[in-house]
Formats: structure tokens, sequence, C-alpha cells
């Protein structure tokens, strides 16, 4: 067939074009915010880690790493990303000819741009087919604007695999369409044709697209379940016609197969069975919905017109089938337990990530503005074309947005999804308002058809009681225009903020670029070639390898800017050991994680004991709440109110923690200050959060006493209790670190500003320690590398110290001023860096 470039499709072309061009200037706005050279870009964790997958792939093109030992010491990591988007980046990358890590970079972020430039045609295509080429221009000009995550995941510095996914599943779900339609309403003769080509080749064309979002990541494993949801209810429908059933055989068959032949490309490098990885789960979930789609045809066969048959002869096939897994003790069943989890919002992996979070109506408002009313009254719409036209392809938007909502709501990350659902929805319904203009207002005629050019006529706009009074002469495109221009205003506002104040405020930390710099160049090498090859079988470090803990969000950070191996990472891998540690309440148990996980370096930073402290707490024991560190009260209010003003108070476990004796006091010996004396009432059914009546600053041995004298003469339904409101002065003396040293401090490197000593980042080496014997209290006078003082102070223990500083040979930037000092004796001594790490008896 011959197509010709009419006035209708250069004006869409032309429109197109438009819409990708302001869309690139759109998503490059955060360039401008960023310094690539000294890695002022989003710290977003995810990123980081997709540039090392591209920097690996480059140097050894196109070979892709499964396993990677940079990561989750000791045992390393079975990647659950794909190659796909690394591929497409590295290509892009390897085309330009450049060569350095900032160039690297540039081209990522810039991957990331031209796949989200991709969609708008794409939405353009599936608008149209489900509504009219009008609804195809609309959806464009909205995915060109579209804020929240979808933004985010399409825009300069965020070199991630979302955008991919968002682009192959938005393919599969076009062709899809096309391929419901091609079935038509003709019955499979496979002596024509005609009856079945249609319909193969476009799903083909769904099939490879979902088989290249899964080389992205296994997360659109979703779209085949909305594929089987969408069959579900149509063999239904088929059995209650009369209808056959082939081409849906036809059609799923054919996306499944195109799976599993991704799979065989990619083999199983994955030996943890779950559907969240690239392993035999996959397989077996594609043959079981290959086997599945099959049986439902057989059904719809002997069920012509008995819907009732139908379902039982379904139900009773699940139960067989949910009963043998149970007998064999098959995996599947917790797999389907997991699956069955992510819709009801029970995932157990969580951890405290923003993505995984609830996403509210506020949310969706600040991210789509009007584009959720719209996007309701689209849903309205294909849910009066699926039932009064039969409209399969409006059938299946409907089960798609309806699953994609669901997730959405349920997570956060899935928003990026719901973006087109939104856009697509908006599109059609405003689409539906245009055709308003050509119904008749009160006491007009309606211009009879022979005047109405076709093409202008939504397929899915209703007619008719109040849609009448809402059309009048040019009604319909007035409402549209506004809604296109509030929609694109709020988005754009949006997009803005998101580009220069939210990207300035998410790049990485200054602080954090500094200490992984001297990181790479200070640090003993691992042994482990930093782009490897390397093979997961029998996979052994070096004996000269270990581990860095820090922040779990932190550990892509670690590999791709310090080019050393993390204990714990975004990936969530090893974050029990990471979080016994850093809440472990004496030095002996850290020292045994330590030494049992080859822990050498530790980095803390502010956020680590404050902000992020407690979120990270179930992470290291799920029954222990806040309050066990932390106690909320009510205060009254200091001016003389009637009003209770919300107070948090520091409780003693805070400050025994490795995480508040490293960060807060260096590893040295605290002693307290001035402790805060409180006498409250407990929370009862009547008042939930504890009163306080009496609070008073002390010094700490007055308040013990004052603790003594008030529990000597108890006074019913009053408690008193120490806190402390400061985050470097215990309630109580916490003893020094023996095995821990501070070994530098990373700060911000900005011309002209001064060191912030209450915001670096710290890190710490862990060494046997210099034994040394005598009593009393010893002490030397530490000096950072950025200059600041702080005096190490340890108290003997069964008469003997272990001292983690050396005073002579040291290697680090964090230096002693001088030797040891027992204090009150007059007696100094220095400790080489040989009797620090090899833990060697020194006398007296």
């Amino acid at each position: 067939m011959k197509v010709t470039l009419d006035k209708k499709r250069i004006l869409i072309l032309g429109i197109l074009i438009c819409c990708m061009v302001a869309a690139f200037f759109l998503h490059f706005l955060p360039f401008f915010q960023m310094d690539l050279t000294s890695y002022r870009i989003p710290g977003d964790p995810d990123v980081w880690y997709t540039y090392r997958q591209i920097e690996v792939m480059t140097s050894d093109f196109p070979l892709y790493s499964w396993f990677d030992p940079m990561t989750a010491y000791p045992t390393g990591k079975h990647v659950d990303w794909g190659p796909m988007f690394p591929f497409l980046a590295s290509v892009l990358y390897l085309i330009t000819g450049v060569s350095d890590r900032c160039d690297l970079i540039f081209t990522s972020s810039l991957t990331t741009i031209l796949i989200g430039l991709v969609m708008i045609p794409v939405v353009f295509c599936i608008s149209r087919i489900l509504s009219s080429w009008k609804a195809g221009i609309i959806a464009a000009i909205f995915i060109t604007v579209i804020s929240g995550q979808y933004y985010y995941a399409s825009s300069f510095g965020v070199a991630d695999h979302h955008i991919a996914e968002i682009l192959f599943t938005s393919l599969f779900c076009l062709f899809l369409l096309y391929a419901i339609k091609g079935r038509g309403t003709s019955r499979f003769d496979f002596h024509d044709p005609g009856t079945y080509v249609p319909v193969i080749i476009p799903s083909i064309l769904a099939g490879l697209s979902l088989a290249a979002g899964l080389l992205v990541v296994p997360t659109i494993l979703i779209f085949a379940g909305i594929l089987i949801v969408f069959s579900f209810i149509l063999f239904i429908l088929d059995t209650v016609r009369g209808r056959s059933s082939e081409h849906l055989m036809l059609i799923n068959g054919i996306v499944m197969l195109c799976l599993l032949a991704s799979l065989a490309l990619t083999g199983i490098p994955s030996p943890k069975y779950s559907l969240s990885t690239y392993s035999m789960a996959q397989v077996h979930v594609f043959l079981i919905l290959l086997a599945g789609t099959i049986l439902l045809y057989l059904y719809s066969l002997v069920s012509e017109k008995k819907p009732i048959r139908f379902l039982g002869l379904v139900i009773l096939s699940v139960i067989i089938g949910f009963a043998g897994a149970v007998a064999v003790e098959s995996d599947v069943v917790p797999m389907a337990s997991s699956a069955v989890g992510l819709f009801l919002g029970s995932t157990s992996e969580q951890f405290s990530i923003i993505e995984l979070e609830p996403w509210s109506l506020a949310d969706a408002w600040k991210d789509f503005n009007i584009g959720i009313i719209l996007a309701l009254a689209g849903f309205v719409i294909f849910i009066r074309a699926a039932w009064k036209r039969k409209s399969e392809i409006h059938l299946f938007a409907l089960v798609w947005g309806a699953v994609v909502s669901l997730l959405m709501f349920q997570y956060m990350r899935f928003s990026y999804y719901g973006a087109v659902v939104v856009l697509v929805f908006s599109a059609c319904a405003l689409d539906a308002a245009l055709a308003w203009n050509n119904l008749p207002s009160p006491g007009r005629k309606a211009k009879s058809v022979g005047s109405r050019n076709k093409d202008e006529k939504s397929s899915i706009a209703p007619t008719g009681g109040w849609i009448n009074y809402l059309s009048g002469q040019g009604r319909g495109i007035s409402i549209v225009v506004v809604c296109i221009i509030v929609f694109c205003g709020m988005s754009l506002i949006s997009d803005y903020s998101l580009a220069t104040d939210y990207t300035q405020k998410m790049q990485i930390p200054s602080p954090w670029v500094d200490t992984l710099g001297w990181i790479e160049q200070a640090t003993p090498d691992p042994g482990v070639p930093y782009l490897g090859p390397y093979s997961a079988d029998g996979w052994k470090y070096p004996p000269e390898a270990y581990g860095i803990l820090s922040s779990w969000d932190c550990g892509h950070w670690i590999t791709f800017l310090g080019k050393r191996i993390p204990v714990t990472n975004p990936f969530q891998d090893n974050t029990p050991v990471a979080y016994a540690f850093f809440f472990a309440e004496y030095e002996s148990i850290a020292s045994e994680i330590a030494e049992n996980t080859g822990i050498r370096y530790i980095i803390i930073d502010r956020k680590m004991v404050d902000t992020k402290f407690q979120p990270t707490i179930p992470l290291y024991n799920k029954s222990l709440t806040k309050h066990y560190y932390f106690e909320n009260y009510l205060l009254p209010d200091p001016n003389g109110t009637s009003e209770l003003l919300p107070v948090t108070l520091i409780s003693q476990p805070y400050y025994r923690t490795m995480l508040s004796r490293l960060y807060n006091s260096d590893g040295s010996l605290a002693n307290p200050a001035k402790v805060l004396y409180i006498e409250y009432s407990p929370a009862s059914a009547r008042q939930a959060v504890p009163v306080i009546f009496v609070l008073e600053q002390m010094d700490s041995g007055k308040a013990y006493e004052q603790v003594l004298q008030f529990n000597a003469v108890p006074t019913e339904g009053r408690e008193a209790a120490l806190h402390s409101v400061q985050l470097s002065s215990p309630v109580e003396k916490v003893s020094a670190l023996r095995h821990f040293r501070l070994v530098y401090e990373g700060f911000n490197r900005d011309e002209g500003a001064a060191p912030d000593f209450s915001n670096t980042v710290k890190v710490f080496e862990y060494v046997k320690g210099a034994q040394l014997k005598g009593e009393g209290i010893i002490e030397a006078t530490v000096e950072t590398n950025i200059g600041r003082v702080f005096t190490y102070r340890q108290e003997s223990e069964n008469g003997s110290f272990i001292l983690p500083y050396s005073t002579i040979d040291g290697e680090y930037p964090v230096h002693t001023r001088g030797p040891y000092r027992i204090v009150g004796s007059g007696r100094t001594i220095d400790i080489s860096e040989v009797d620090v790490v090899e833990g060697n008896s020194i006398g007296l």
C-alpha cells in the first residue's frame, strides 16, 4: 500500500519533531547544574552502578559481566539487571570515540534522553489506535512535558534502566494492541493467511519488545502478567459469545516463546530462584503461562457458551496444580506468594527505600496534576467502549491501566509506568471532548454527516444526555485547549524545579567525592581487577582482598568512585551483617563481625548517626522500636499556653552503638557533660505520649542522685529518667574503642569553603592494636587531615590498654601529635605502626 505525505501527515510529523526537539532541551536542563569533572551529578545509587556496568562493558565490548566481585564482599554479586541499557549506552560511547570517565557519564546520560525521545512517537501510536490521531498529538505533547518520576528517569544525569523499561513495555503494549485489533471478528483459518498474519506479525513484535525489556530488568514480568489477566478475561468472553480463541492462544504463545528465547540468549546466570533474578524461576513461569494458555483454550472449546463450566475447570486446575506443587515442596509456591505479595504491598525487602514507599494522592497530583482527573475520565470512556462496543483493545487498555495503577499506589517506583497510562488515558479523554464540537447544542441542529471529516471524529467519544450540554459552538475545543495549557504549565513548573533545585539537592555530597578519591589513591589495592573479567564459577578473593563497610545506599559510590569493594550496597546485599556491626553495643561483637567478614575500613557520615539512624533500625532488628534509642514526649509550652509541644530526647543505648561511638566520639572515651533530668507521666489509654512535668539540665552526677532520690519515694503516676539532646554528649560514660582508628576525614573542597567539622565523612580502619600493660587512663592528641584536633582517651581494662593509633611511622594523614600520655603519671610512650597493625605487646 502506497503511503502519501498529505497535509495531515506532514502536520503530524512536524508536531512530533517539534515535541522531540522541545523534549530534548527540557530534559537536558539538569546538565547546567552539574560538573562532570568533579562528579557533581545526581547521587542516585543505581545510576552509579550503571556507570560501572557501562565502563566494564566498554572495556571488553560486547561482553556483559553477570557476576561482580567489586561489590557485596565477601561473596560478590550475581547481577540482577540485564545487559540491554549498558549495551545501548556502550554503543553510543564507542561510536563517539571518547575515552575518559566524564565522557562516559555524558554519553550514558545522553542515552537516557534519546530513549525518552523515542517514547514520543510510541505514545502517539498507542493513543492513535485507542482513539484517533488527535489523541496521539495530545499524548505526544503531554509526554514532552510530563513531570514526576518520568521526567526524572528520562533526564540528563540519570543513566538508569528505568527509561528503557518504559520504552520496551510501551512498545509491547503498542504491538499487542495491533495484534488484538488484527484478531478482528474473523475465525482462525489455517488455509487463509489473511485470518492470522495480521495477528502473527504484531505478536512477534510485541514478544520481541517484551523480550528486549526482559534484557533490561526482570521487573517487566509485570506486563506478562497483564497479558495473562487480559487473556483470562477474553477467554471467558469468547466462551460466553461462543467465539473461537485460536488468535488469543497464538498471541500468548508467540510472546511466551520470545521471552523463553531471550532467556536462552542470556543463559541462567543467577543461582537464586526468584522472579527478580535471571534464574530458572522465570523459565518455569513462562512455561506455566504457556501451558496455562493452552489449557484455557482447550477449556473454551469444551465450554462453548457455558462460562460456568469454563470457570469450574479453571478453578479445579488451579487447585490441583497448587496442591501438587505443595506436595512436592516446589519452589513455585513461595515464588507465587511473592508475586501476590507484590500486588498486596507485603514485600519484606523495602528497607527504607524511597521508591518502594506507597504513592499517595498528593504525590499523584504533584506528578500529574490535572492529568489524574483526565485519566479517570479516560478510564470511564474506555469502560463504555469496552462494554457497549465490545472493544477488545479498550479492554486491554483497562487491564493495563488497572494493574499499573494498583502497583503505582503500592510502590512509588512504578509511577514511571503509570505516567504512560495517565497521559494516554488523558489524551483519549480530551480527544473525546474534541468530538463534542460536532454535537448539537440546545436549539441548534447538528452538522450533516457528509459535512464532517471522519478523521476528525474520536472513535470512542460518548454522546447524548449531559454531553450535549457541554458541546455548543467550539466548547469542546475550548475545554481541550484549557486542559492542555493547565497540564503543560503546571508540568513545566515542576520540571524546572526538578531540573534545578532538585538536581542540586540530589548531587552526591562533596565530602563523599573527596573521601572516595582518597580511598582510591591511599588504601591498599584489594587485588581484584576493577574492569574484570570475572567468572562466578569457583570465584575466590585473593588473600589481600578486604571489604569497606558503609551505609547500604553508598555501596555503589564506593565501587565506582573509590574502586574498592563495599560489604553492602543498594541491592541490599549483606545488610543484616552491616547493621549488626553499626548497632552493636559491644566492641567485641563489632570486632568479631569485622574479622569474620573481612572488613578493613568503615565509612560513616553525619546522616548515618542523625537522619538515617531511625529508618535503619529495622535493618538491625525489626522488633526493636525507635523508642529504645529515642523517646518522644509532650512538653508544656514554655510561653505559658495550654498547648503541649512534642519533643524527642536521646536515650543511652544510642550512645553505645558503634555508629555513635565512631562518628560522634571518634572512638574515644566519652563522659557525660550536662544531661536532662525529667519527671513525666507515662503513656496511658487517655494519653498516648508521655507528658513531661519537670525538665532540668544538670551535671550527670547530680542528675543520678536526683533519680535515686525520686525512686526512693515513688510517686504514683510519675516516673523519672535521664536523657540528652546532643548527639556527642552521652547520658552515661561510654568506653573507648580499642581496635578502630580514624584515618581520614572527607570535607567539602569547594573553592573558598572552610571545612565544616560537623559534617565530614569519616573513614575508620579496623586494626589489632598495640597491647600495653598499665592502669588508669591513657590519651593522645590527634590531628586530622583537615586540621581538626581531638584527644583520644582510653581507660584500662584488666590492667592493660589496646592502642589503635601509632605515634611514629604512621601512614595516614590523621596522625598523633606526640606520644601517648598516661594521665596523672607523667609517663609517655611511642607506638610504632608495625605494633598497631600486628597487635604486638609493648613494655612500658
